[in-house]
């Protein structure tokens, strides 16, 4: 780069290029918004070098858009938003607990932004656009990058290398196509003030109700016992070790043979050649039930693991491409459902196998509880059945969290049961169609309970004072345009025409560096 060269800012929020006077308007909108659109004069970050590029000298092959490859290489738009992005969380990647999440998180959004800068380009190509030269000579000297003083140095542009030239020249025209192509899409957009009240006033109105809910946990102990009783099975109970081996069958067997000479301990032999986690503690699994068999073994498998003898080992056993031996330290046990810890056990099993079966009792309750809250009220109902009983506070008619709704159920963050609702269809139908105070919704599972609503109360949703409402709707534009960015994001990466490698060929890479 020349030393009268200067790089025009690589943020999101750069606004130094300008398209012309009827666009200012515009741009103040930008500021702050774009997200993808960087505008970058080649700069030749120093990011390490990767091995198995598969693309070429110096280059990383993660994808197609169309006819278009992407990839990585030393100074491109990729790497370039790898550098800007990491910079974002150059702090966050002081501590080693995250550099590994953190790193493949910089490289997939860099990815995926070029993935949508190459689509935009594209698409302003097949349509005939074209920046004039003389657009782009407007752009390099507001950019300042050849300023001095405050003043373009003609000097310092013709003294530039002409294939330095070409790559501003290449680089800012891209830019300007993309920037183009973001003001005539989503940022010239007319909004109506019509339009914007509109939208601001969709939290009305606003309505408070009681509900009562049956949680999981409310499932009675002698519904727990009798399920186990009727699959007493599936907890029996054995201390075990194993031994898991992912190369062949016959390694597995030759492990086997010596084990049975007594050429090494199961211990030993685990240590030096198990695959799995329990390994390193000589193959201790420790107490495991039957059902922590059946996730990786058929019936019979876990039956013949069950049914070795303190100090017995099994034969080599297959399961989707592993090889086991299984060697146990106890006899098997049978169940006490008798036992508090037992219980416990059959209800965690239950909660995560046989959440149905618990969903289906407890809506049962629920619908006896409606039926006794139309006869009185859902806080009486709530107290016979001994369920949860709370209020909503006023809530507003919105699905998610919509920031500039303020009591957007979303928005309330101090209750899990309300952020659940935020993103239920079933809470929205059944819910605020209630029209008349006391009547009772059907019962809906949410945030694990099976739950009642009744309505108590309606009032005319939040409105801003008038003095803050042009800044709400100005704010409630810059929202409008993010979720249309995001859409547009989604459109790119979903495309038929995208080939995306990014996964193989991030793994592969960074397996080798």
């Amino acid at each position: 780069m020349s030393q009268h060269e200067k790089k025009v800012s690589n943020t999101p929020n750069s606004d130094k290029v300008k398209i012309d006077k009827s666009h200012k308007h515009q741009q103040k909108l930008m500021i702050g918004t774009i997200i993808i659109l960087v505008f970058t004069i080649i700069s030749f970050v120093l990011v390490p070098a990767m091995a198995g590029s598969g693309g070429g000298s110096g280059s990383l092959v993660f994808g197609k858009y169309g006819k278009k490859v992407i990839n990585f290489q030393q100074g491109n738009y990729f790497s370039q938003q790898v550098e800007s992005i990491n910079n974002m969380y150059r702090d966050s990647l002081g501590g080693t607990g995250n550099v590994d999440f953190l790193r493949q998180l910089i490289w997939r959004s860099a990815f995926n932004q070029t993935v949508v800068r190459t689509a935009i380009l594209e698409e302003m190509n097949e349509s005939g656009f074209n920046v004039s030269s003389k657009g782009i000579d407007r752009g390099i000297v507001e950019s300042g990058m050849f300023s001095e003083n405050g003043r373009f140095d003609e000097d310092a542009y013709m003294s530039t290398s002409a294939s330095r030239i070409k790559e501003i020249r290449t680089s800012l025209n891209e830019d300007l196509t993309v920037q183009t192509f973001y003001i005539d899409t989503i940022y010239n957009q007319k909004r109506s003030t019509q339009m914007m009240d509109f939208l601001l006033d969709m939290g009305n109105p606003e309505k408070n109700f009681v509900y009562a809910s049956l949680p999981y946990s409310s499932f009675p102990d002698d519904q727990v016992i009798e399920y186990g009783n009727k699959n007493s099975h599936l907890f029996e109970e054995i201390q075990l070790k194993r031994i898991t081996l992912t190369s062949s069958e016959e390694e597995a067997s030759t492990i086997l043979k010596k084990l049975e000479a007594g050429e090494q301990s199961f211990e030993d032999l685990a240590k030096t050649y198990s695959t799995d986690s329990y390994g390193e503690d000589g193959g201790t699994m420790g107490a495991t039930f039957k059902y922590t068999l059946l996730t990786f073994l058929n019936e019979d498998q876990a039956s013949q693991v069950m049914s070795l003898t303190s100090g017995q080992h099994s034969t080599v056993i297959e399961s989707e491409g592993s090889w086991y031996i299984f060697m146990a330290d106890s006899d098997t046990q049978k169940p006490d459902f008798s036992s508090d810890v037992q219980i416990s056990t059959v209800r965690s099993y239950m909660e995560r196998e046989e959440v149905g079966l618990i969903e289906d009792f407890l809506m049962g309750q629920a619908e006896e509880m409606a039926l006794l809250a139309h006869t009185s009220n859902l806080n009486e109902a709530a107290a016979e059945f001994g369920a949860l009983s709370n209020e909503t506070g006023f809530i507003a008619p919105v699905y998610g969290n919509v920031p500039f709704i303020i009591n957007s159920p979303g928005n309330n963050k101090d209750s899990s049961l309300l952020s659940a609702a935020a993103y239920s269809d079933e809470f929205f139908e059944k819910v605020f169609v209630l029209k008349n105070p006391g009547e009772t919704s059907q019962p809906m599972v949410l945030d694990r309970s099976v739950v009642v609503f009744s309505l108590l109360d309606e009032q005319e949703g939040f409105s801003y004072p008038d003095e803050y409402k042009e800044y709400i709707r100005a704010e409630l534009a810059n929202e409008l345009s993010q979720y249309q960015q995001s859409e547009l994001q989604n459109i790119f990466m979903s495309s038929p025409k995208l080939k995306d490698n990014f996964t193989s060929t991030y793994n592969r890479v960074f397996a080798e560096s």
